[in-house]
């Protein structure tokens, strides 16, 4: 999804839209901590799981690529 989190997983915080940096709230407009549909992201690191999850490490975060085998960023 286009949630950002503090770690890559789903048990870490969801960032808000103050966490975010500036050019992350640039793609939060309305300011729920979620960026923007469509939004192209900088990976500046992945994270693989061993149950198929792939999360990738932005400058604001970590956002969720595959989860439980559904594709959120290609």
């Amino acid at each position: 999804e286009r949630i950002v989190r503090k770690g890559p997983a789903t048990t870490y915080k969801q960032l808000k839209h103050a966490d975010l940096k500036k050019n992350g709230q640039k793609h939060d407009t309305d300011k729920d901590g979620r960026l923007d549909k469509g939004t192209v992201v900088s990976c500046l690191e992945i994270k693989k799981w061993a149950n198929g999850n792939i999360w990738l490490r932005i400058p604001s975060g970590w956002v969720c690529a595959v989860y439980k085998g559904k594709v959120y960023i290609k």
